[in-house]
């Protein structure tokens, strides 16, 4: 004879049951909870700023609707937008006066007088002890001397670029430079050369 199947007792519940049972009524809870929630936050975007900046900690609402009650109140902060007048540059000499006075109020800046102050100089001295250049008027073949006292025979084409060492000379000295050894010179005709400055 088997034993009889054990009946089940309604006020017992399986552990799997009762978590159905209890995740059903977490459920319900969180949507009451957001229900109070969302009707608090229309009843208090309802309201004016000041208002809503007393509700703005109250316990019923959630963190997003609060979120929201906070922009709200920073929007309502905010002042409205006005129109930006530029001012009238047509009048009459009127630009022209705000030019000369915007120049002026530029060129003794003391970071202008500064730049003038120590630029000019250098920049003077600069030009002074740069050397002039020349173009070729004419195609030729030149011997340059290179600094360890070899001699090379050069091609100029028309139209090439040359710094010139000594334009007082009757045939002027032109130099070309060559990597790690320097300049090459050469004395060239004057009607071969073409001062650019």
């Amino acid at each position: 004879m088997r034993p009889p199947e054990p009946v089940p007792n309604p006020a017992v519940q399986t552990p799997a049951s009762a978590l159905r049972q209890a995740q059903a009524e977490a459920a319900v809870d969180e949507r009451s909870v957001t229900d109070v929630s969302a009707q608090l936050l229309d009843a208090y975007l309802a309201l004016a700023p000041a208002e809503r900046l007393r509700h703005i900690e109250d316990p019923g609402l959630l963190p997003a609707d609060r979120v929201t009650l906070c922009s709200s109140l920073e929007a309502s902060l905010v002042p409205e937008r006005r129109r930006i007048q530029f001012p009238r540059l047509w009048r009459r000499g009127q630009f022209a006066r705000r030019l000369r006075s915007g120049l002026i109020r530029a060129v003794l800046s003391p970071l202008m007088i500064g730049l003038i102050v120590v630029g000019g100089p250098w920049l003077a001295l600069s030009w002074q002890n740069t050397r002039p250049l020349a173009t070729m008027t004419d195609k030729g073949l030149f011997a340059f001397r290179l600094p360890n006292g070899r001699e090379d025979y050069v091609t100029l084409s028309k139209g090439s670029t040359v710094t010139v060492f000594d334009a007082t000379a009757a045939d002027p000295v032109i130099g070309l430079w060559y990597p790690r050894l320097g300049y090459a010179t050469a004395a060239v005709p004057r009607a071969a050369l073409r001062f650019v400055r």
